[in-house]
């Protein structure tokens, strides 16, 4: 019997057994009720004979599962990439660190709570000591919690008084639970505090994180850090989740040694 058809086999028992859709498509759920009782019998019988002789084929048969599911999912996100380029690569209310004029342009979605995030900050910045040919375009989400949203909010803020960069790098090397201990942080980057709380509540601050989180939900983040390099400022390279340093710096020669990132 040829894979296809065990997999076949394998993916239509198992969701019957369990109603897990992802397996085999939403599509082909809609089927189940079609399949008349002996068919069911029948096929739940010839996968339990084939997972007792050979229960490896379970694992092959998720692991393709996974792989087309992450392919449809790299190709949603470039479509989003293409479509949202303006808002991801050019929305002038961003905090922007690097050369103007770097031919490549990453950009950071960072949760200030999210320990991942404040590493691979750190291994950005180490990146735009040594090269001087890209930019970083950081947004922050937030996707951990309320202190998460408003810490977000005053990283926004602290943008409008030209301090997000001191303001990132005290949160990241900071341990501070809530806003007064973060309000200590602020004060010490040179942020005038006071403002700072106001802007953060401002419905053009809140707009922002609204927007980015929108822009996180059409590129399907499920996690942060999240990024995306792109050449042309119209189409870009993602990448999920935290990477070294040395690592990043091959993904930005792979994408300028490109003619269309």
């Amino acid at each position: 019997m040829k894979f296809r058809n065990v997999f076949l086999i394998i993916s239509v028992a198992f969701g019957l057994f369990s109603g897990y859709s992802y397996v085999i498509g939403a599509d082909t759920k809609k089927e189940f009720k079609n399949f008349k009782a002996d068919q069911v019998a029948e096929i739940e019988e010839i996968a339990a004979n084939l997972i007792a002789k050979k229960p490896e084929l379970i694992e092959a048969a998720l692991r393709k599962s996974m792989e087309e599911k992450e392919k449809m999912q790299l190709t949603v996100q470039k479509e989003a990439i293409a479509k949202f380029s303006d808002s991801l690569f050019r929305d002038a209310r961003d905090a922007v660190e690097g050369p103007a004029n770097g031919k490549l342009t990453l950009v950071a979605f960072i949760d200030p709570y999210c320990g991942h995030c404040k590493h691979m900050e750190g291994e950005i910045k180490k990146l735009l000591a040594e090269r001087k040919d890209f930019k970083v375009v950081y947004k922050p989400v937030a996707m951990l919690g309320k202190e998460s949203e408003k810490t977000a909010c005053e990283m926004i803020a602290a943008n409008k008084q030209g301090k997000f960069k001191p303001y990132q790098e005290s949160l990241a090397k900071s341990a501070a639970a809530n806003q007064e201990e973060r309000m200590v942080l602020a004060k010490d980057c040179g942020l005038n505090t006071k403002q700072l709380l106001t802007d953060a509540k401002n419905a053009d601050v809140q707009k922002q994180l609204k927007d980015t989180m929108f822009l996180a939900s059409k590129l399907q983040l499920n996690g942060v850090p999240a990024m995306i390099i792109s050449k042309d400022g119209k189409t870009g390279e993602f990448i999920g989740g935290g990477v070294p340093k040395d690592a990043l710096n091959k993904m930005l020669d792979a994408v300028a040694n490109t003619t269309s990132a």
